[in-house]
């Protein structure tokens, strides 16, 4: 069975705030200020700080390494009650305008989970701003699967069926460090991680708006709760699946017990540049946490595979 520590963090991490249009949005922000930018999204239930150990491999490099808390997590918060909820539209604005308040006109993105969603959703949005994408564990568009296969996953997703449910969701607002405990646990079935790691995590989820935020994500997802108006524009280019333009590289755990590996096959027709598939064998749904080495060399894969004349506004 594999144990992860947690890793020893040097230098301090400071905490930054920026105010958007619609929200307040906390972030980590490491690395020379002129360097290449590559924002880190993290997923559910997640915080920046999953990053910790990819990043410890790559602070020395020349890249600006930018890490927010999503809506709901952290001390990220919406202002506008307009702009509530989580639909992937809103995750995906939520980057651009991230990206906006640092003047930043192009930059990479790594994305697991939500933040995977969310990264695919800013490269179809804003395609012309994104240099590079490497997104883990939950993919683009739909793969190939069987009919078996496609029954597995239904499986596996039971905790979004739940929450549709009066049930599941008094479960989930009564306790939801307990529950997303126990999804950490079932799904990386190999990995063992500490009680240190996860109560780091574990903080983010303490954010008010941290339940309705996430129930409202699942719920739109599967069209039982409707979109804000605000995003109705970016909703509709999302709803569509365009192609993705930019270089990607996709990561998951072929022991991913959330997002099944064998769901996401087939879904290359959906970049229309380069598409690397990585596969890691004995690997669950956290690849950032249980293998940061190699996700580090992925990243730098990709910087180098999308090396080109880049200019961005400091």
């Amino acid at each position: 069975m594999k144990k992860m520590s947690m890793p020893a963090r040097t230098p301090e991490q400071i905490e930054k705030t920026i105010h958007t249009g619609v929200a307040e949005i906390a972030y980590l922000d490491e690395g020379p200020q002129t360097g290449t930018p590559i924002i880190f999204l993290h997923g559910f239930p997640d915080d920046p700080k999953t990053w910790d150990s990819v990043i410890d491999e790559i602070r020395h490099e020349n890249f600006r390494l930018l890490r927010p808390w999503q809506r709901g997590a952290g001390r990220s918060r919406i202002m506008d009650q307009a702009a509530s909820g989580a639909q992937v539209a809103a995750l995906a604005q939520d980057v651009l305008d991230f990206a906006d308040g640092l003047a930043l006109r192009r930059f990479f993105l790594v994305g697991h989970d939500w933040g995977s969603r969310a990264a695919h959703g800013v490269a179809a949005l804003a395609p012309e701003r994104v240099i590079g994408l490497v997104a883990l564990a939950t993919g683009y568009g739909s793969g190939t699967p069987s009919e078996e296969v496609k029954l597995r996953q239904e499986q596996a997703f039971w905790y979004q069926w739940f929450f549709q449910t009066p049930h599941g969701r008094q479960t989930f607002e009564k306790d939801p460090k307990t529950f997303c405990e126990y999804l950490w646990r079932t799904w990386s079935p190999e990995w063992r991680f500490t009680r240190e790691e996860y109560e780091v995590a574990a903080r983010s989820f303490s954010n008010p708006q941290f339940v309705e935020t996430v129930l409202h994500y699942y719920s739109h997802r599967w069209k039982s709760a409707e979109g804000r108006t605000v995003y109705a524009r970016q909703q509709e280019i999302l709803d569509a699946s365009p192609p993705i333009l930019a270089p990607t590289i996709f990561v998951c755990g072929a022991a991913d017990a959330c997002n099944l590996a064998e769901f996401s096959r087939g879904n290359e027709r959906f970049y229309d540049s380069s598409y690397r598939r990585v596969e890691i064998p004995g690997v669950g749904h956290f690849p950032q946490r249980e293998t940061p080495g190699l996700i580090a060399q992925i990243v730098r894969e990709l910087v180098q595979l999308a090396s080109v004349a880049v200019t961005w506004s400091k």
